[in-house]
């Protein structure tokens, strides 16, 4: 299991570094397929892949969907090859736009945060503010947390546990995950007592105990933003489909998968 590090200092480099995010390789081949390619964060896999044959149908073309942490947005040379994508967390999505990858984005849904557990270990039943997370976590039974130097959402994480009760006991027991479903790995395999995770994909993972979500108001709102590639047509079937999101279709899968739809602006 990767070390702990000074979540404090980690904190504060994330600050000063204006929340700059490590982008890696994406998939290759998406442009090579015909059709248009959509690049969606993992969390949205149940309602898209549900969602498929309504999306293609309205948007008139073929549909390649292709799921991946937003690490893996872009090529080595920092280009979305994809036609839209839709990512996990304001912060996530605001480097896409400011290295000109992607037109202004919106919001479609609003996801949670949560707190599961090993299967195999002792731990709390609700989330609570003043709970004493050190109860259930030591050196090597730690709390798995996504790095707030390679996710935007781990700082939010950070922020949700010190609403609760965060103190520096519980920062000398912290592991640093580099994406959402690896928090969901290290606690299902023992790896981790305890985990923060997105809480509609820890609902649906049978390996991990989902313990409760955080309360909204311990954390700002994990937003969930779509965005068409920059220079994208008017006409281009990649609007269609980000229309065809803020549907009633879209609406109740959304919902049938625990994120909160949003009105298009």
């Amino acid at each position: 299991m990767p070390s702990s590090r000074s979540l404090s200092r980690r904190a504060l480099l994330w600050v000063a570094s204006g929340a700059a995010l490590a982008l890696g390789t994406r998939p290759t081949g998406a442009r090579a397929q015909t059709g248009t390619a959509v690049y969606a964060d993992p969390s949205l896999k149940a309602a898209l892949q549900t969602l498929l044959p309504h999306l293609q149908e309205t948007a008139g073309a073929s549909l390649i969907l292709q799921f991946g942490d937003v690490s893996g947005a872009l090529s080595h040379d920092s280009r979305l090859l994809h036609d839209v994508v839709i990512v996990v967390g304001a912060g996530n999505m605001a480097r896409l736009v400011e290295i000109g990858q992607v037109e202004p984005p919106t919001d479609l849904v609003i996801s949670g945060l949560a707190l599961v557990a090993a299967l195999d270990r002792p731990g709390p039943d609700a989330v609570t503010r003043g709970m004493d997370l050190t109860e259930w976590v030591d050196r090597r039974h730690r709390l798995a947390v996504i790095d707030p130097e390679r996710n935007a959402l781990g700082e939010t994480s950070l922020q949700a546990l010190r609403a609760i009760g965060w103190d520096e006991g519980v920062s000398r027991r912290v592991t640093l995950a580099p994406t959402p479903g690896t928090v969901l790995d290290w606690v299902a395999h023992g790896e981790a007592a305890l985990g923060v995770a997105l809480a509609n994909t820890a609902r649906r993972d049978g390996r991990v105990r989902f313990v409760g979500p955080f309360p909204p108001e311990t954390h700002p709102p994990v937003r969930v933003q779509v965005a068409v590639r920059a220079g994208t047509p008017v006409d281009a079937p990649a609007r269609a489909v980000v229309h065809a999101l803020y549907g009633e279709a879209a609406r109740t899968a959304f919902l049938t998968d625990g994120l909160s739809p949003q009105v298009a602006r």
